[in-house]
C-alpha cells in the first residue's frame, strides 16, 4: 500500500500482523482474517466427488481391463455420472 496514513489506519486493525517499509513510501502489511469459517458442507461434497472419480478409475483398470483386451477399447470421455468408450 500507500502512504503512512494509510499504514498507521491498517496498523490499528485486530487483524494486523507485521509491517515492513519499502522504498518510495510504500509499505507491506500482513494481515489475518479476523473470522475463519470451516464451510464443511462444501468440503464433505469434495470429498464426496473425488471418491466417486476414485471409483469409476478403479472400474477402469481393475473391472475393464480384466475382461475386455485394451487394444479393443478406448475411453472418450470420464465425469462423475458416465463414463463413454468406443468399442472396436
Amino acid at each position: 500500500m500507500q502512504g503512512c496514513l494509510e499504514a498507521c489506519r491498517l496498523v490499528n486493525d485486530k487483524g494486523f500482523r507485521r509491517l515492513e517499509e519499502l522504498p518510495n513510501d510504500l509499505y507491506e502489511v500482513l494481515m489475518v482474517r479476523r473470522k475463519i469459517l470451516m464451510n464443511i458442507p462444501t468440503q464433505l461434497a469434495y470429498f464426496v466427488l473425488q471418491l466417486a472419480k476414485l471409483h469409476m478409475l478403479k472400474f477402469f483398470f481393475e473391472g475393464l481391463d480384466h475382461f475386455v483386451p485394451r487394444h479393443s477399447y478406448e475411453m472418450l470421455e470420464m465425469d462423475t455420472g458416465k463414463n463413454e468408450y468406443y468399442y472396436q
